[in-house]
């Protein structure tokens, strides 16, 4: 977007005002005229419902009123733009109004060929406000071109599953674990680090919080008084003796298979007794 943030939004508020509480016409070629200045894309698109909410206006009926028609595919620099301006409402803790991020969902594809660097700070916004959907296509997107970094790896893996790891397969599990093997190796040490995060959470047995909806609410309430270990005890002793099968009333979970515990790697000694803990590495996207 071109102008001051200040400037830009002190426009913003004059035409919502005139929009508002007095002229509607004044106020709508006030605030067509700003989007045109700042590019007509969909950064200017952004700052447009963001400022609307915050007036109590209905972003959807704005861009109605104002002609401004959903872009398919933006431009890279408005694409960027639109990231940024995004980030900076985070960093500012203001709140995202709900209607807002999921009107833009189909228009930030990842048709634009970008950088390493941009391709990560795109997924790491996406994963501060929580559009997990897109991040998985901007992931799939930088493996496609980049493929087998771990950093991306683990943003797919992430943006695929949420928190709820009980679907987690095998081939994920080992994917990621390669993943944490080749930032390790590479020295990515905040990458690795929040890798291993990840799989301790797919190791660890699921909570009760953490199972398919469609578990019975009897099993969810042995699971919260026993733990997994005193549900498979109560399973056990339900099997007929001599046979290998659960009686008839009661159906196998569909737990995932228990993951191997991820152990942390073990340095090989050089001599040295200081142990680089990597204090000085800010992390920029927690």
């Amino acid at each position: 977007m071109r102008g001051e943030p200040a400037e830009i939004k002190l426009e913003l508020v004059r035409g919502f005002l005139l929009l508002t509480t007095a002229d509607l016409n004044a106020g709508i070629a006030s605030l067509r005229a700003l989007v045109s200045r700042l590019g007509s894309g969909i950064a200017a698109q952004l700052a447009l419902t963001l400022e609307a909410a915050q007036h109590q206006q209905d972003p959807h009926h704005i861009l109605k009123q104002l002609g401004l028609e959903q872009i398919k595919t933006p431009e890279k620099t408005d694409l960027l733009a639109f990231f940024s301006t995004l980030r900076e409402v985070l960093d500012a803790n203001i709140d995202m109004p709900p209607p807002v991020l999921p009107y833009f969902s189909a228009t930030l594809n990842a048709k634009h060929k970008l950088s390493a660097l941009e391709f990560e700070v795109i997924c790491e916004t996406l994963r501060r406000c929580k559009l997990d959907s897109v991040r998985e296509i901007y992931a799939h997107a930088a493996l496609q071109q980049a493929p087998g970094q771990p950093v991306f790896e683990l943003h797919l893996f992430e943006a695929r599953h949420g928190d709820a790891y009980w679907d987690v397969t095998d081939a994920e599990f080992d994917r990621l674990e390669a993943a944490e093997e080749k930032a390790s190796t590479a020295g990515d040490n905040r990458t690795a680090q929040r890798i291993r995060h990840t799989l301790s959470k797919c190791s660890a047995p699921p909570s009760a919080f953490d199972l398919p909806p469609d578990i019975p609410g009897e099993v969810r309430d042995l699971i919260d008084q026993k733990g997994i270990e005193g549900l498979m005890d109560a399973l056990i002793d339900r099997i007929t003796p001599g046979a290998n099968e659960f009686d008839d009333d009661i159906d196998s979970p569909p737990f995932p298979p228990r993951r191997k515990p991820v152990k942390p790697k073990r340095k090989e000694s050089t001599g040295d007794d200081t142990t680089d803990t990597n204090s000085d590495q800010l992390d920029f996207f927690e």
